[in-house]
């Protein structure tokens, strides 16, 4: 990945790790890999979501608005789940930050 590339070209370390961030699975599968490559968690930044075109919601089907919250809510949970099983203090952790920007 290009970031990655240039992160490295000033002498910093960094992974790309690909991850549907609605499957649990995956999730702790994306935050193992980050303990084994880059060690201790301090800083986890929510950023992830969708944005469908506008539609009425008379128009919305199950489907649509699953997916939607399955991105935009599930992951953020998701991800900070692991997150804090990382840093917290009551898991042996140092503390962290979390934080969440839609």
């Amino acid at each position: 990945m290009k970031i990655v590339e240039q992160i490295h070209s000033k002498n910093q370390h960094a992974i790309a790790v690909q991850a549907d961030i609605s499957d649990e699975r995956q999730v702790r599968n994306l935050f193992e890999k980050t303990d084994r490559e880059l060690g201790r968690l301090s800083a986890l930044v929510n950023n992830a979501g969708i944005l469908h075109q506008q539609s009425r919601l008379v128009d919305t089907d199950a489907e649509r608005i699953n997916n939607v919250l399955a991105t935009n809510v599930i992951d953020t949970f998701l991800c900070s789940k692991y997150a804090i099983t990382r840093m917290s203090s009551n898991n042996g952790g140092f503390g962290g930050v979390i934080v969440n920007k839609r």
